[in-house]
């Protein structure tokens, strides 16, 4: 339940520890909001499949948790995929309401393809939660086309996309699917060059999306492809494995990891890899930057994490650039705190 914050105006070395969560978990899904706040959800820890719901308050550096039955997951689900889908504003243009699904994961041995909305409205005196399973709700996506965990799942203009993860088969999925909110209708995407589960995708500066590592059946990966998704339709969206001879297209991971976390960093336009598994089965507390610009297509070595960790969550806020890192397994304990 640790979490640990990556301060970029200290410069390299400033992680420190900050409140933990009230549980500890790993395999969590978690999203950073517009206004500083962070919402944990699921996970796992102790043969538990978890249902709770955490909101991190990152001014306050406090948690708030719910238990009641409508503020928390209908399912208890790991391994899922989770992202911000809307959001309402008040009168003063600060942030009112927010608007997440969670979709797929697991719950023990059974793969789930059901997809559930929580909403968090800051509204009152407190924050509340409200979760709704999209079985119950008319004109929504209701359910995956695929059950499967360790998916990801990513937002786009008029809709959301979700790409490949592992089913009850241990199958390893290339799939895309693409959900259009004005359509209400699932397409199939262009699947990715790689079939990979425990991997990590990011949203960069210009819209593209980028995929990095993870696991299938030749091992740990250090692959990574990048979405063109230029053309106004997602039909004519392309993947690019960097496949190209040139030295410098290639974005391949210095370290191959899975279940490790990544983020765009929009003030610096550079992506980071943290943690996760290497090749050889070994916990890293290790993490990367990628660059991308004129002066050099490269992985560079960042700060450390204070401890290793594997299948922990990690998001951006974009009030002041602060990076979170929460949770995850530590050998035979799950950390409850942050950095």
């Amino acid at each position: 339940d640790e979490l640990y914050t990556h301060d970029p105006m200290a410069g390299i070395g400033a992680w420190e520890t900050v409140a933990s969560m009230s549980v500890p978990r790993y395999a969590l899904s978690a999203v950073a909001l517009p206004n500083g706040y962070v919402v944990v959800a699921g996970g796992t820890a102790y043969n538990q499949f978890l249902t709770g719901i955490e909101l991190y308050d990152c001014g306050n550096n406090s948690w708030r948790t719910w238990s009641t039955p409508g503020a928390v997951l209908k399912q208890g689900r790991a391994e899922a995929t989770m992202a911000l889908v809307a959001t309402t504003v008040d009168g003063e243009d600060a942030l009112a309401t927010a608007t997440l699904w969670i979709i797929g994961g697991r719950s023990g041995t059974l793969y789930l393809d059901s997809i559930e909305q929580i909403v968090i409205d800051f509204t009152g005196d407190v924050p509340t939660a409200s979760v709704t399973s999209f079985t119950d709700v008319l004109n929504s996506p209701n359910h995956l086309s695929l059950a499967r965990a360790n998916a990801k799942l990513v937002t786009y203009d008029t809709g959301f996309i979700v790409m490949g993860g592992q089913t009850a088969s241990a199958t390893y999925s290339e799939q895309v699917d693409i959900y259009d909110i004005l359509g209400d209708t699932w397409k199939t995407g262009p699947n990715m060059h790689v079939a990979r589960t425990g991997f990590q995708a990011v949203t960069l500066g210009d819209g593209d999306i980028l995929v990095l590592g993870g696991r299938n059946s030749s091992g740990i990966l250090d692959s990574v492809e990048r979405l063109d998704t230029e053309d106004a339709s997602p039909a004519n969206w392309t993947w690019d494995d960097f496949s190209d001879p040139d030295p410098t297209l290639d974005l391949s991971l210095t370290t191959p990891r899975v279940s490790f976390s990544a983020v765009y960093r929009p003030s610096t336009g550079t992506v980071l890899a943290i943690g996760g598994l290497d090749d050889n089965n070994t916990p890293l507390d290790s993490v990367q930057e990628l660059f991308m610009d004129a002066n050099r297509v490269a992985w560079v070595p960042a700060d450390s994490l204070a401890i290793d960790r594997v299948f922990h969550g990690a998001s951006y806020l974009p009030a002041d650039g602060t990076v979170l890192i929460y949770g995850g397994q530590l050998g035979s304990r799950f950390a409850p705190g942050v950095e």
